[in-house]
């Protein structure tokens, strides 16, 4: 085994998992006629994010005009999908902390890629009804969490897979090269070893390739278009096609997704701090 993937598996291996209450009230909003109630009380095992979520809440961005003191209040004014959508950013917030100077640069910038694509894949899930909005957030946000200990450990090289991030399979190809895997395979051990569902695993490994899914194939599909949207949005891969399930995406579903893209982006602006 080469000193690169080692020192990359180590790192992953330190990364503390999400606690699971995260994941639980994501899958209970995406259930029709989970009470909120029952979200407040999974939340409450867990003060610390609590107590995060609380203060989201009450950012400026949501315009309350009294203060939010409780997650019922919360929850009744957010609803439950804003509300765990809260809790599980929160959570994943951390995995992005860390480094210093260049590196901690570089896993603020994956933060927010993080961010844009989680809010992307939830859009697509709604507009095109093909893959369960909550999920398809989950699995964007934490698709791409292998990419960190690439960052740490390795910044100078991880600056140089920049240019590439237009052209996905090179980008993989290069990774192997370097570090001995890819960011995808990666982030597939690190959510394994956090006993995350088989499906969130799968999405992480086969983003690039979600013709090979086999648990949630909907959901990868959705992450793997909501990663290319994203790169739109962000200046690079303006050329490509956008496809879905083997149709490709008209002018008006993505006019509407960039216009509510952009409006979700705004209010999206206060979790960049959570870092």
């Amino acid at each position: 085994m080469g000193t690169a993937l080692k020192s990359i598996l180590r790192d992953i291996f330190r990364i503390q998992p999400l606690p699971r209450v995260s994941l639980e009230v994501q899958e209970l909003a995406s259930r029709e006629g989970t009470d909120p109630a029952e979200i407040c009380r999974r939340l409450a095992s867990e003060p610390a994010l609590c107590a995060r979520v609380l203060q989201l809440a009450n950012s400026p961005v949501y315009g309350f005009v009294r203060e939010i003191s409780t997650l019922e209040e919360a929850g009744n004014l957010l609803g439950n999908r804003c509300l765990a959508n809260l809790a599980l950013t929160s959570a994943a917030a951390r995995c992005f902390r860390g480094g210093s100077g260049s590196s901690a640069a570089r896993r603020q910038a994956a933060w927010e890629r993080a961010l844009q694509t989680a809010i992307v894949a939830r859009l697509v899930a709604e507009l095109t009804k093909h893959a369960d909005p909550s999920r398809s957030y989950t699995a964007a946000l934490l698709c791409d969490l292998g990419s960190l200990a690439m960052i740490e450990h390795f910044p100078v090289e991880s600056v140089h897979l920049e240019p590439l991030d237009a052209d996905p399979e090179r980008c993989l190809e290069r990774e192997r090269e370097l570090f001995g895997m890819t960011h995808c395979e990666a982030g597939g051990i690190l959510l394994e070893r956090w006993k995350m569902p088989d499906a969130l695993v799968e999405c992480a490994r086969l983003h690039h390739a979600p013709d090979q899914a086999r648990l949630q194939p909907e959901v990868s599909r959705v992450t793997h278009l909501a990663c290319e949207l994203t790169m739109r949005l962000r200046g690079q891969d303006a050329d490509t096609p956008l496809q879905l399930n083997g149709q490709e995406l008209d002018g008006p579903l993505l006019a509407r997704l960039q216009e509510q893209y952009a409006a979700e982006w705004t209010k999206a602006q206060s979790l960049l701090a959570l870092r």
